[in-house]
C-alpha cells in the first residue's frame, strides 16, 4: 500500500514538472528528432534508427495520451 502511494506520488510529481515545463521539453524532443533524422542519413543503420524513433514516440503517446 505504502509502495502504491509512493509511485503514484512520484507519477504525478513527475508529471506535473512535465506539464510545468511543456514548452522546454517540446524543444528537446525537437532537437533530439532533428538531430536523429539528420544523423540518420550517413549511416548505414537506417532502419534501427527508425525503430527507434517509433519506439520513443510510442512511448511518449501511451505515457501521456
Amino acid at each position: 500500500m505504502l509502495l502504491s502511494i509512493l509511485a503514484i506520488l512520484i507519477l504525478l510529481g513527475s508529471t506535473l514538472l512535465i506539464l510545468g515545463n511543456l514548452r522546454l521539453v517540446m524543444r528537446d524532443i525537437y532537437d533530439v528528432m532533428v538531430s536523429t533524422v539528420s544523423g540518420m542519413r550517413f549511416t548505414d543503420h537506417l532502419a534501427a534508427n527508425l525503430a527507434l524513433v517509433a519506439l520513443w514516440i510510442v512511448l511518449f503517446v501511451l505515457s501521456y495520451g
